[in-house]
């Protein structure tokens, strides 16, 4: 909406996310009318010269939408609303008799009535607004309106519901309603399912009424629980962006909320994420580095512990070394003369975050007809990287891409990854990097043997020889650089074996367990410095390891999107070897 001149705003309900105030606890002062009271002030506060606005609503959103455009169709130009179509008052039929009325359901061909409308708390909020509503029984909403739904959506699939939007009843009761749109295969929440497609059609719909742009804002009625902070970081898109001073100084102010903090100089190169239980994260967001990850270990003394390996750089400016970072390159031409991708600034694109206990940060860049995503989220209980890239040119593009993390260990002795068994593997550098410790050839440099009864030590191959590791755990002491993955004339076949969806590193010395799952990608990136750590000085030792995609190009076709993630578990104790899913929360 910003790249096309308007200017988009997603409050926050009274009484949800970090709104002051409200009366949560006394539904009768949580009306329809009370919501309507402050959207109707939103903008005196932020375009006071301006009398109307468009409005966009979503879920219990387009509920108050529709309301709003029922009481105060003087200060609304249009209206798009998604998912739940117009519910007129029924005189006869309170909204608690409705709701069971709706949720009707068979067992053994017997009617029976389900209780979650007496005890859900909304539904005594709604026979407040029922009452309080009685004067517009029978009332028109008599304003330009888009709906949209999805042939999934249980909303529309309600008894009555596709009766009453398909064959008259709601054209009657929105004489101005415009064609609805009922997407397939698409479920409730289709604004995060076909996203492109409801921007099309939201602002086709806009121009269509705003010919003369006299109107220049938007209210976005997301679902109040849903309600998430959203920000535009330039209304052009993606690409290096040059901000101001006075730009990059209010990111705090513009993007900054619980949980998650911006500082270095203006208050824009790095963000820190920090969620209820004290585990956080530190993202440099010009080159989209994770400099710092510290999940809560709650067996330890000290409770947090360090589990990237960073160096600093030595100047103010220069890039740090190590931790996380997302690496992709073209390979169009040939795997021989690759290029990166990622060649500019990342911008601040979104923050979301739901409470404390999930902070999201989106990053965006753009490369030639690419338009690359890199979203980093952090949980009580692990932490998740994931990209998207997606081609608008005319031509198919072949990628090779890996996140690769520089993992903290103690020492050398115990330092071993668990998961790898009956995987193929050979030799293989990596994938060169601004952030990479060690160089490609420092990674593939001849290290003489180690000494004689080094358990589960197994001599590196040369490069392009295939193996199968044939014992449980990868001792990762001495000096190797391989790629575990099916090999590439393998995956020519209708079946064949993959590298594992997930592994562990362990870290016997500080007795900490950690486990790495991939999506998207095919192989698994390990390498281990062995002798070349002294380098770096006494203090532990280091591994680099993650998620992949280098043996065979991942090729996206024009219009298409790739879309991989990385997702760190941690920390367990080293013996505990628990089924960590349980305690993973994933967005999709």
């Amino acid at each position: 909406m910003a790249a096309h001149g308007y200017r988009a705003v997603a409050p926050d309900l009274g009484g949800y996310r970090d709104t002051t105030g409200a009366p949560v606890n006394d539904s009768t002062k949580c009306t329809t009318l009370h919501v309507i009271g402050d959207i109707v002030g939103l903008p005196d506060k932020i375009a006071p010269a301006e009398d109307k606005v468009f409005v966009v609503g979503h879920d219990w959103g387009a509920y108050i939408a529709w309301y709003l455009c029922l009481h105060r169709p003087d200060r609304v130009k249009a209206l798009v609303n998604l998912s739940v179509h117009y519910l007129p008052r029924n005189p006869t039929m309170k909204p608690v008799e409705m709701f069971r009325f709706l949720n009707l359901k068979r067992e053994r061909e017997e009617i029976v009535f389900v209780d979650w409308a007496e005890q859900h708390s909304d539904a005594s909020k709604q026979a407040k607004n029922w009452e309080l509503t009685a004067p517009w029984t029978g009332s028109q909403v008599k304003l330009p309106v888009k709906f949209i739904v999805g042939d999934l959506d249980l909303v529309y699939n309600i008894r009555g519901a596709k009766e009453y939007i398909n064959s008259g009843g709601f054209k009657k009761d929105v004489p101005l309603l415009d064609k609805v749109v009922v997407m397939e295969g698409v479920a409730h929440f289709l604004n995060q399912e076909k996203p492109d497609e409801i921007n099309k059609h939201i602002l086709e719909f806009i121009k269509k009424i705003d010919k003369s742009k006299s109107s220049m804002h938007i209210i976005l009625l997301p679902k109040p629980t849903l309600s998430l902070t959203k920000a535009c970081a330039a209304a052009g898109g993606g690409g290096a962006t040059t901000l101001s001073p006075a730009e990059e100084s209010s990111l705090e102010q513009r993007f900054g909320r619980k949980g998650i903090k911006f500082s270095g100089p203006l208050s824009g190169k790095e963000v820190e994420l920090t969620v209820r239980n004290g585990s956080s994260l530190r993202l440099r967001i010009p080159d989209g580095h994770v400099t710092s990850y510290k999940p809560n270990v709650y067996w330890k003394p000290d409770g947090f512990e360090e589990v990237l390996y960073t160096i600093p750089g030595q100047e103010a400016e220069a890039k740090a070394k190590g931790g996380i970072g997302l690496v992709i390159n073209d390979v169009s031409e040939s795997e021989a003369n690759s290029k990166p991708v990622i060649t500019s600034q990342w911008t601040l694109k979104d923050v979301d975050s739901d409470s404390i206990d999930a902070l999201q940060v989106e990053l965006s860049c753009k490369s030639g007809n690419l338009d690359i995503s890199y979203v980093v989220s952090l949980y009580p209980v692990s932490m998740a990287t994931a990209v998207i890239v997606k081609n608008n040119g005319r031509k198919p593009v072949k990628l090779t891409g890996a996140i690769l993390n520089h993992f903290k260990f103690k020492k050398r002795d115990g330092t071993s990854i668990k998961g790898l068994r009956s995987c193929s593997y050979c030799t293989h550098p990596p994938l060169p990097s601004p952030f990479q410790v060690l160089s490609p050839s420092e990674a593939m440099k001849y290290e003489e043997n180690p000494a004689w009864f080094s358990f589960g030590y197994e001599p590196e191959k040369k490069p392009g020889v295939w193996s199968v590791q044939d014992v449980p755990i990868t001792v990762l002491k001495n000096k190797l650089s391989r790629v575990y993955a099916a090999p590439p004339e393998e995956r020519r076949k209708h079946f064949y074996n993959t590298a594992p969806s997930k592994y562990e590193t362990i870290d016997q010395g500080r007795e900490l367990f950690f486990r790495i799952i991939k999506i998207g990608f095919e192989d698994i990136y390990v390498s281990s410095p062995g002798s070349l750590s002294l380098k770096f000085g006494n203090e532990g030792y280091f591994i680099c390891t993650g998620s992949a995609s280098m043996l065979v190009p991942v090729l996206v076709n024009p219009g298409e999107e790739w879309r991989a993630a990385q997702l760190l578990l941690c920390p367990f104790p080293e013996k505990q070897s628990l089924d960590c899913h349980k305690h993973l929360k994933v967005t999709h």
